[in-house]
């Protein structure tokens, strides 16, 4: 069940998970920002918006509806 309590301010408190997936984003997103890709909209930001994007709930649901990857 998904938590009450939104990602960064898990991330801030320490919640093992989302701090474990906020590390691993983080460097990824830090790239594509140095790289052009994405503006410069502040760390967690651009994490929150990549997870608000790409969370896995989403893509279950829409392999669920038989989107093709």
């Amino acid at each position: 069940m998904a938590s009450p309590i939104g990602f960064l301010t898990q991330v801030h408190a320490g919640e093992p998970v989302a701090s474990a997936l906020c590390d691993v984003l983080a460097p990824v997103v830090s790239e594509l920002v140095e790289d052009g890709v994405c503006p410069g909209i502040g760390l967690d930001y651009a994490v929150l918006v990549w997870v608000a994007l790409f969370g896995e709930r989403a893509i279950v649901d829409l392999l669920g509806l038989g989107w093709s990857v």
